[in-house]
């Protein structure tokens, strides 16, 4: 097919050039988004320190607390 070219329907590729447009502006304006919601939670404060030097008794009384002010829900 030496010296055939391409068969290009201009409608088509202008048609479908517009829809890229949008993909592009639709993924700028997410990604906008998602940088400021990071940036806020950057703005939110420090994260506290975590504490690997719990013991297990530690663990399960903290578990126990947290269970214990859960609403009750019937079975």
């Amino acid at each position: 097919m030496a010296g055939a070219g391409y068969d290009v329907d201009p409608a088509v590729l202008k048609a479908q050039g517009g829809a890229f447009k949008e993909i592009g502006s639709d993924f700028s304006a997410a990604a906008k988004k998602l940088a400021a919601t990071l940036k806020e939670a950057e703005d939110w404060g420090d994260d506290d320190p975590i504490n690997y030097a719990t013991t297990e008794r530690d663990q399960h009384d903290h578990l126990a607390k947290y269970a214990a002010s859960r609403p009750k829900f019937a079975n």
